[in-house]
């Protein structure tokens, strides 16, 4: 790719280092690729209007996730995601051999950064992040249940897991059969946290993991029980009745708290907002 090729060759001619350049390039694609989402007309394609749209997507993300390559910090990592999501809903509307060609792309060059930023130390937002815009693409790439824990590495790092992690990764795996025993998993380490806690009440990740969890429509009635009376023990320091487990639990299930669990799930939002608050 020759643009590729002029990017190489300006940074190594003026002497920069990408990360002073990342933002600003994405900021740039973003916004002209959205306003080409918003402008195009994809009712009716001819098969050379898919083509065209086709080839300059791919040439599009070429660049992009090469750009990304030089550097995954966590607000370029914010923006790709937002700009995955963008294109995911553009290309829905385009057929499916747009869709299947592009979905491709995507899925294939983020699998393969995904795996390179595993190998790096404190990427784990990163890592994420790109997981929540590939769920994005339809159960088609969703990937097999081996591949999912190897590449996010749970048996290993599931003591580190915080807040974001056991959402993302139970928004991901969803109700799918199977990842039932990673689900399980992860299940199991959400109570540990709050068992282990003295007051785990006193800390806002605990308790939006507490509600988020037993709102999850993925998690087991059977955690959701444990969930419950854990915490009504270190609240009350007694036992709940039955009445009031199933009491506590129908209100916390019936509305939504940190996180909305609907398939509609607004993720560019979520990542926007993500965005502004990143300082780096």
């Amino acid at each position: 790719n020759w643009l590729i090729r002029d990017i190489k060759s300006i940074v190594k001619i003026y002497n920069i280092e990408y990360d002073s350049i990342t933002g600003l390039t994405f900021s740039i694609f973003k916004k002209h690729l959205n306003k080409f989402y918003r402008n195009c007309d994809t009712t009716n394609l001819s098969e050379n209007d898919s083509d065209s749209i086709v080839n300059f997507l791919l040439v599009t993300f070429d660049i992009v996730f090469f750009i990304y390559s030089m550097d995954y910090r966590v607000r370029a990592t914010y923006v790709i995601s937002q700009i995955i999501i963008a294109t995911n809903n553009f290309i829905s509307a385009c057929g499916e051999s747009v869709k299947h060609t592009i979905s491709k792309k995507i899925f294939d060059e983020s699998i393969y950064l995904m795996k390179n930023i595993e190998q790096e130390d404190n990427h784990n937002v990163e890592l994420l992040n790109l997981l929540i815009s590939l769920k994005d693409l339809g159960d088609e790439y969703l990937l097999a249940s081996d591949s999912f824990n190897s590449l996010m590495d749970i048996d290993k790092v599931i003591e580190k897991f915080s807040y974001f992690h056991f959402v993302v990764l139970l928004y991901y795996m969803q109700d799918s059969a199977q990842f039932d025993a990673i689900r399980q998993k992860i299940e199991k380490k959400i109570i540990a946290k709050i068992v282990e806690e003295k007051n785990p009440f006193l800390k806002t990740e605990h308790t939006c993991l507490l509600f988020d969890a037993v709102r999850c429509p993925y998690v087991s009635r059977q955690t959701k029980e444990t969930l419950v009376e854990v915490s009504f023990a270190k609240i009350e320091n007694t036992s709940p009745t039955t009445d009031q487990r199933n009491r506590i639990i129908n209100y916390i299930a019936d509305r939504n708290w940190f996180i909305d669990w609907s398939s509609g799930i607004e993720l560019d939002s979520i990542l926007l907002k993500k965005e502004l608050r990143t300082p780096y």
